[in-house]
């Protein structure tokens, strides 16, 4: 028996449903291994890593229940007031397992509420890539030429970087203020489509955190904060000792020689101080 797992089911405004505070597609987390329900449930910037046997998972991403702010809103339903239609690992909240592990479950293109609902329901392992042949790289900081044959097949191409050079300091920020980064640049001669992004992070402060990632253009060699062509966050357990994380793009479509800057940064209602890692190495600093 799975003692964790999704159910999703169609509530409207009908019978004993027709006092319900909002109606849509409710999506819920279960885990059997949980005896009873409790007040003391998780939430960002909540310290306490207990959790509902049946927990809904409110698309507005309010934690609303979880707070005992209310008994239920329009907002938790999906579409919802907040026009919701994608759940899965990447969302807010998202589809990992409490341990925050990937589970492969997704729930997308959810249609307009109604007596008929219609949404696309995923359970699927991640995708493999094979390695490309005759990787070579040209060494030295700043930019790094790096030159491949496709991998037999085609396919996507995973490319990870690592500049070689250590963290030689850190910037503390007390509380963050929105603006710090951790960021790398790319270009490639050839058109290409960015599908994802994986990154380090590591959480000392003992309570869940919030990393927002973007996916932003250039502006004469910096990265072009005006210019988003993708973001989300990502969720860093408090218990992290560092791990990488992985945040997935829609498909982001770049011309030939085009450049994109990856940027990470804590998310400001993060107000435990926090360091951003720096060496001497621009304009990646890392």
């Amino acid at each position: 028996m799975i003692p964790q797992y999704f159910l999703v089911e169609n509530r409207q405004p009908v019978g004993y449903d027709a006092a319900l505070p909002g109606f849509g597609l409710c999506i819920y987390h279960v885990d059997e291994d949980i005896g009873t329900q409790n007040d003391d449930e998780w939430y960002p910037g909540h310290t306490s890593f207990g959790h509902y046997l049946v927990a809904l998972e409110q698309a507005d991403g309010m934690w609303n229940l979880e707070q005992n702010i209310n008994r239920g809103d329009n907002g938790d339903p999906w579409p919802g007031s907040t026009a919701r239609t994608v759940f899965d690992k990447n969302t807010i909240p998202d589809s990992r397992n409490y341990a925050f592990l990937n589970t492969d479950v997704a729930v997308r293109n959810i249609g307009p509420s109604g007596s008929t609902m219609t949404a696309d329901l995923e359970v699927s392992p991640g995708a493999t890539f094979p390695a490309p042949a005759n990787l070579a790289a040209t060494g030295g900081d700043g930019v790094v030429d790096l030159t491949w044959d496709p991998p037999s097949g085609g396919g996507t191409i995973e490319l990870g970087y690592d500049d070689g050079t250590a963290e030689s300091f850190y910037v503390v920020i007390s509380p963050p203020q929105g603006d710090e980064y951790f960021a790398v640049g790319f270009s490639h001669g050839s058109a290409y489509t960015i599908d994802f992004a994986t990154f380090y992070m590591r959480n000392d402060i003992g309570s869940n955190a919030m990393v927002d990632v973007f996916l932003v253009g250039d502006a004469g060699g910096v990265p072009d904060l005006s210019n988003v062509l993708g973001s989300g966050s990502v969720l860093v357990p408090g218990t992290s000792s560092g791990d990488w994380y992985t945040f997935d793009f829609t498909d982001v479509g770049m011309p030939a020689g085009g450049v994109f800057y990856v940027l990470c940064r804590w998310n400001s209602n993060v107000m435990a101080e926090h360091a951003v890692g720096a060496d001497a190495n621009a304009p990646d600093g890392m």
